[in-house]
């Protein structure tokens, strides 16, 4: 056993000593530069080098201007550069080449990132794809004309073909130049038949990151396009939201069915009565512009449901379209924009009367969101009400009820909130009222800032929902409040997250540049994470809207 293990490792080491010639430290960059002179070493020494290299910026704990690292990069990125430059035939090496001067960040393989985009048909393609990918670690402004040179030769649909692109794209929106805009318009626009429909949501969300407005009118498009059972919603209203003051004209113009396009596009996928209006209103309630307010109490009073040569009436006998979503995302969406006193009081004086209308009942829920988003005791007021209320169209309205109710309440409300929930005999409905009771209980508990600060920690993801509520109505101009809130924006429970979020826009009427750090930093930690995609969408939605008050925008 014993000699068969000195064997082995005696093999080893003669294996060692052939790669390296009997020569060289095999921790020196110097001694696989010479290796990549000889072809049947050539794609180990890459491996090498990026090996040493990859170890010292780990020793380094991953900071690139660590002094031993930049002395590492500077011998061994030259060397690479050249070699790619010098052996154009072995497709291998070179491959490696561009992935391991993508890794080291390094402005001297700017010339070979560029060089690889122009591929060869059926030989090449993957060089391209890596190129695209390494002018956009680079951030590289001379990289875009020939990416716009290389995503023109793209003529086909074959799979190498959607990575080129999706790497081309990448490049885009890290770069961030608007020359890049109308091509990545038409990728956009580009039908799911044509091109992998992740294609145009890479574009749409690089469209968000460049933030042009040139691209508004195609933002507007992507919020009604799908493909292969995939919608880009989400990513086109958080590219409006990113673009902010631009967009918000087109979107009026939008909801009003003044957008040509759009109608044409409507037209052709024949859109439900209603759609055109509500995500419209969506997008213009993240971006919060007052320009937007009157139009949006236009929806909220008489929805636009059929357009004339646009979105059909429908058949004669049939019960009109219901327009309750339309009012109840106008509803939420004039909650967002009113940030003064004399808007909030408008957009409370239109909501109340809804909440009779049995006709907008599909909205009731909004409505109630939209007026406990506004806030103060006249809200309060009209959501226990309607909770009281004995005959309702549908129970569930009264659980609704019950929870922003009780991110509302004070002490004086657990009584009220009691009685009702004992009068009722199904205990379906008890069980659905008691969830929320948890806040009630902490409201007679807590009467003070400094009380409900720590309530953000307890252990009831509900408690610490309402306590993040109770410091958006008590918490206006102090600094604390908000740094606290700050340091709970990574809330492991969503729904606690959410309301810190809302918390924050509340508290935040002049922007906050803390708090837009760290969503995006947040987001980014978690990307590709289920459970955070929803809550990390509105909260980046949040952040864009704070740059822009920051900014002065709004």
């Amino acid at each position: 056993m014993r000699r068969a293990l000195w064997g082995g490792i005696t093999v080893g080491l003669l294996s060692v000593a052939v790669l390296l010639g009997c020569e060289g430290d095999p921790n020196d960059p110097a001694t696989w530069i010479k290796k990549l002179e000889e072809g049947a070493l050539r794609e180990k020494s890459v491996e090498e080098l990026t090996r040493i290299y990859t170890d010292a910026l780990n020793a380094a704990h991953g900071n690139n201007d660590d002094p031993k690292v930049k002395a590492i990069r500077d011998v061994v990125a030259p060397a690479l550069v050249d070699a790619f430059k010098k052996f154009r035939d072995d497709v291998g090496s070179r491959d490696k080449i561009l992935d391991a001067l993508a890794a080291m960040h390094d402005a001297r393989a700017e010339e070979i990132f560029i060089a690889a985009l122009d591929f060869v048909p059926d030989l090449s393609e993957p060089q391209a794809v890596k190129g695209a990918e390494g002018l956009g670690v680079l951030r590289s402004q001379r990289g875009v004309d020939p990416l716009l040179a290389c995503l023109a030769k793209i003529t086909s649909n074959r799979p190498i073909d959607n990575q080129m692109k999706r790497a081309i794209v990448g490049a885009f929106g890290k770069i961030g130049d608007p020359r890049s805009v109308p091509a990545l318009v038409r990728l956009v626009d580009t039908s799911p038949d044509e091109q992998d429909f992740f294609i145009n949501k890479l574009a749409t969300v690089a469209l968000g990151e460049i933030g042009d407005p040139q691209a508004v009118p195609a933002l507007i498009r992507a919020l009604f396009m799908s493909g292969r059972g995939a919608v880009i919603f989400q990513q086109a209203r958080y590219a409006l939201v990113q673009i902010g003051p631009p967009a918000v004209e087109p979107l009026i113009r939008a909801m009003r069915g003044q957008d040509q396009e759009l109608n044409r596009l409507a037209q052709t996928l024949e859109f439900e009565p209603g759609v055109m209006q509500w995500k419209t209103a969506r997008a213009l309630g993240d971006i919060g512009d007052p320009r937007a307010f009157e139009p949006l109490l236009e929806q909220l009073q008489n929805p636009t449901m059929v357009i004339s040569g646009v979105i059909r009436e429908p058949p004669a006998g049939s019960p009109p379209p219901d327009s309750s979503v339309v009012q109840g995302f106008a509803a939420m969406a004039l909650a967002q924009i009113a940030l003064t006193a004399e808007q909030q009081t408008r957009a409370a004086e239109a909501i109340t009367p809804k909440l009779k209308d049995e006709s907008a009942f599909g909205a009731w829920v909004s409505f109630l969101a939209a007026l406990a988003s506004i806030g103060g005791a006249d809200r309060l007021a009209t959501i226990k009400e309607v909770f009281s209320r004995e005959m309702l169209p549908d129970p569930g309205i009264r659980v609704a009820g019950a929870m922003w109710w009780s991110r509302m309440a004070t002490s004086d409300d657990t009584a009220t909130f009691d009685r009702v929930v004992h009068e009722e005999d199904d205990q379906g409905l008890i069980d659905g009222l008691n969830v929320h009771r948890a806040r009630f209980v902490a409201a007679g508990r807590c009467s003070d800032i400094q009380c409900w600060i720590g309530k953000l920690d307890d252990p009831d993801p509900i408690v610490g929902d309402k306590a993040a509520y109770m410091l958006a109505y008590m918490g206006a101009g102090n600094a604390a409040v908000r740094d606290v809130l700050i340091a709970h924006l990574n809330a492991r429970n969503t729904d606690v997250r959410s309301a810190v979020v809302f918390a924050l826009d509340e508290l935040s009427p002049q922007g906050c540049r803390p708090c837009v750090e760290r969503i995006r930093t947040i987001a980014a930690e978690e990307e590709g994470r289920q459970s955070y995609n929803n809550v990390n969408t509105e909260a980046l939605c949040t952040a864009a809207r704070l740059a822009h008050r920051e900014a002065g925008h709004h």
